[in-house]
């Protein structure tokens, strides 16, 4: 599995709506990508999160950039949301 972590903000008036709009839209694109595994949003305070994106592996991750531009496209627009990597790579341990 190959994961990017992900900072991600928006202004603290648009984030209900933003994750509204990621609940509704952006976790069934997750879902029904071929690319990805899973994500997790971690609340680091209002219009603060971490964004753990899980992929079968770095192709998978590569491949999935043109559907990740499109994920990011409106939530950008809509919501002002800023995300930026904070680091990419192999997931060695995973322990649920």
């Amino acid at each position: 599995m190959y994961s990017k972590v992900y900072s991600v903000s928006c202004p603290s008036d648009k984030a209900e709506a933003l994750m509204a709009y990621y609940d509704s839209e952006t976790a069934k694109t997750v879902r029904e990508s071929d690319h990805h595994v899973s994500h997790q949003m971690i609340e680091v305070e209002a219009g603060s999160y971490l964004l753990v994106s899980n992929y079968k592996d770095q192709q998978a991750a590569d491949d999935a950039q043109t559907l990740v531009q499109k994920m990011i496209t409106p939530l950008v627009e809509r919501f002002g949301m800023r995300l930026e990597i904070i680091g990419a790579g192999e997931t060695i341990r995973e322990i649920s």
